[in-house]
């Protein structure tokens, strides 16, 4: 009875207090202008039809058909989902295959694909750099001379040492050894943990269309380094073992609204916004590494042996500080790497450091302010004095430390700020909230027509709808946020009323929680979680044959418009990439198949050595070529035929490519039924058919 008598209580509350977030609204969704999908910077001239393609956004996938490559991946993906065991459900797959191909029908955006060619050959020509914008989704074309003076200006004015010589096997040969004998990790950690093919970070820029002058935000994609994935566990133990969390630090908006809402506002105070000047490279490793080890030291988890072991994953992590542009190897003097996995856990431990000595010590300043949070490296704080205190508060903070530097924000005499995606006000002793979209804000989205799955298409609203809904606004503010959204879809291909139905079942979803909160299982069963590609209804078909209680499947999109066209990252050699290989003998046409995790440089300079040295049982082609007196050109005989990283994909590729060579009698392989499969006898027949 009581408890009945509180869920109607609460269900009254809810109503009252969100009676304004249903406001009516017409279908009239007036237009609204959101800044260009992209932004030519450069010289290279476009036709009509390529800027309709450009239009659609970076994350457009046109529809593939279902092609040999389309039918392989999928076979690769449902092998790495299923075990070995489940033949029924692959033999149940491949009827599936065949049955979609049988409807199957030309691939009507044939001509996108040619438009995606003809845009890169035109870069390729006039010398042109395509990126993202930074904090919004445009491309943006550069002259690519202009692109590099921009990125070369950053490594000036950060001090970037020009490095003799790559480092990256020395690094390797450092992460092996740590893990090697680290007694912190399982054995299958410690085979998980070493990246076999370790490549230098490669650094890019995202152009800050926002500023003037359109500088570049520079970014490290890290994780070919060695230390990547010892960085990432090690920020997960550290995180563990310490329960490290900042209760200064926030995660999105939506947390910075819950914490807020109900704090009264007292007569004076004022609302200031602090940003802190380049907060990954001003950040001192040396002092972070005290903060560390103190750290560690305090938790009563770990032996001291372990502890050490911990400690010195995190040193040798932040010490592998080096990046790659242009071909030339760099290091940075100061700060965190950028683009590691530890980075962002280390920035918030020390900035923790400095916000205990502002908020939590004994200072003038402490008990003015009300509240401080910060995201990254913005934070927010409702100050109580004059805006002369907050001046000299201001230099206090920038006394702390001669590397963390404060900019100060403070406008309309500190009655209102933007802060994240929000602007905040004061009114009559409380906040109000307004959804804030910057100038440069982009109306970028998947649209109707691009091949992904609907789980994908309905996130980006329901995220939208999601904030609309816990974000407590005026009726006018409310509206005017509901109009965008609705725009949004409008511009992207969606009917208002597949865009309101998403708004009607995160409205019932949000009210059923708060009406009749939900409590967790003591015991959940252990979900793993495999990869399909999306092609239209067969994944679909696929996805429920090969999903079980504890097997959930999440659907990807084949390649999206922006990562096909970014050409803005040093490409890696062919020679320096794993995968499938081929290598073809001089004077039979017999050929071996084989492949590798390591680069395919260093596994072709071992058959070549087995040939040279006579070491027959090292490689089944060097046998080949000394039984028979037959010669290889390394030059001119080797065949990439699949790029990939290590792990079961390479078994699996190997496999179809043996099988799919085996029938003309000239491969050299001694094993010729490395996975014998369904799935890969289907793929190879597939391919046998369609080249006959």
């Amino acid at each position: 009875m009581f408890e009945k008598r509180n869920t109607q209580t609460r269900k009254l509350n809810y109503l009252i207090e969100n009676q304004v977030e249903n406001p009516q609204i017409t279908d009239d969704v007036p237009e609204i202008e959101f800044f260009p999908r992209f932004l030519n910077l450069s010289d290279c001239e476009l036709t009509d039809e390529e800027k309709v393609l450009l239009n659609k956004g970076i994350k457009y996938c046109p529809k593939h058909e279902l092609s040999n490559d389309v039918i392989q991946n999928l076979a690769v993906d449902i092998e790495n989902s299923l075990d070995r065991q489940e033949t029924a459900v692959k033999y149940k797959c491949v009827d599936t295959l065949k049955q979609c191909m049988k409807s199957n029908q030309p691939n009507f955006n044939s001509r996108e694909f040619s438009l995606i060619k003809q845009i890169k050959n035109k870069c390729i020509d006039q010398d042109v750099t395509i990126t993202k914008a930074d904090k919004n989704d445009s491309i943006v074309f550069f002259q690519t001379s202009e692109y590099d003076s921009k990125m070369r200006d950053f490594l000036s004015n950060n001090d970037a040492v020009l490095l003799p010589r790559d480092p990256t096997n020395k690094y390797q040969g450092d992460v092996k050894n740590v893990i090697k004998y680290s007694c912190l990790l399982t054995e299958k950690e410690k085979f998980k943990l070493i990246n076999k093919n370790p490549t230098v970070p490669k650094i890019y820029g995202l152009a800050k269309v926002h500023k003037t002058g359109i500088p570049l935000r520079p970014v490290v994609s890290y994780r070919t380094a060695p230390a990547f994935r010892l960085a990432k566990k090690t920020n997960d133990t550290y995180r563990y073992f310490t329960k490290f969390k900042n209760p200064y630090s926030t995660y999105n908006s939506i947390e910075v609204v819950d914490k807020l809402k109900n704090i009264e506002v007292p007569p004076g105070a004022k609302l200031v916004s602090f940003d802190v000047v380049n907060l990954f490279p001003s950040i001192p490793v040396p002092e972070l590494k005290t903060l560390l080890e103190e750290n560690i030291q305090r938790t009563t988890k770990l032996n001291p042996l372990l502890k050490k072991e911990l400690y010195d994953f995190m040193c040798m992590c932040l010490d592998q500080n080096y990046f790659a542009f242009k071909n030339r190897i760099y290091s940075q003097r100061d700060g965190l790497p950028m683009g590691s996995p530890l980075s962002s856990l280390c920035a918030e431990i020390f900035m923790y450091h400095l916000e205990k000595k502002i908020l939590e010590e004994e200072n003038e300043f402490k008990d003015k302010v009300i509240y401080w949070v910060r995201y990254v490296d913005d934070i927010l704080c409702l100050f109580s004095d004059t805006e002369e205190e907050i001046q000299r508060f201001s230099q206090y903070l920038n006394s702390l430390h001669r590397n963390i530097q404060f900019t100060t924000e403070y406008i309309n005499e500190g009655r209102s700020i933007n802060f994240l995606d929000l602007t905040i006000s004061l009114r009559n002793g409380k906040h109000e909230f307004e959804i804030f979209h910057k100038p440069t804000s982009t109306d970028v989205t998947i649209p109707w027509d691009s091949s992904h799955c609907i789980i994908h298409k309905r996130a980006a609203f329901t995220y939208y709808f999601d904030r609309l809904l816990r974000t407590p606004m005026t009726e006018e503010n409310y509206k005017k946020e509901y109009n965008r959204i609705l725009r949004i879809g409008l511009n992207n291909g969606y009917s208002l009323h597949w865009i309101k139905k998403i708004l009607e079942s995160r409205r019932k979803i949000q009210m059923c929680a708060i009406i009749c909160p939900s409590h967790q299982q003591s015991q959940k069963k252990k979900t793993t979680y495999r990869k399909l590609l999306y092609t239209g209804d067969v994944s679909n078909k696929l996805k429920r044959l090969i999903e079980t209680d504890t097997r959930k499947v999440a659907l990807y999109p084949n390649r999206v418009l922006g990562r096909t066209l970014y050409n803005r990252k040093d490409t890696l050699p062919n020679d320096k990439k794993s995968g499938v290989y081929k290598l073809i003998c001089n004077d039979c046409n017999g050929y071996y198949v084989g492949q590798t995790a390591r680069s395919f440089e260093k596994r072709i300079k071992e058959h070549v050595s087995a040939h040279t040295n006579k070491a027959m049982n090292k490689s089944n082609f060097a046998q080949h070529l000394l039984e028979e007196n037959h010669s290889f050109n390394p030059t001119t005989g080797v065949k990439y035929l699949h790029f990939c990283e290590g792990g079961r994909t390479l078994n699996v590729l190997e496999s179809i490519e043996i099988r799919r060579n085996n029938p003309d009698g000239k491969i050299l392989n001694f094993q010729l039924d490395v996975l014998d499969s369904p799935l890969i006898r289907f793929v190879t027949s597939v391919h046998d058919n369609k080249t006959k």
